[in-house]
């Protein structure tokens, strides 16, 4: 599997964390989750592209 890093404000990382925590997953597993579920949504859906402007976690 192969490395990828990013930067994320403070208050991102809590909440991945609180859920990742309720979740029973990693953090990294939580991401991974995360992206491959709007890859396969994108897919689904006939879109040619993946435009994410901002995600924000409840």
């Amino acid at each position: 599997m192969r490395v990828v890093t990013f930067k994320l404000n403070e208050e991102v990382v809590e909440k991945l964390d609180e859920l990742a925590k309720r979740l029973g997953m990693s953090r990294s597993e939580l991401i991974r989750a995360a992206i491959t579920f709007i890859l396969t949504s994108n897919n689904s859906s006939g879109s040619s592209g993946i435009r994410v402007r901002e995600v924000r976690l409840r």
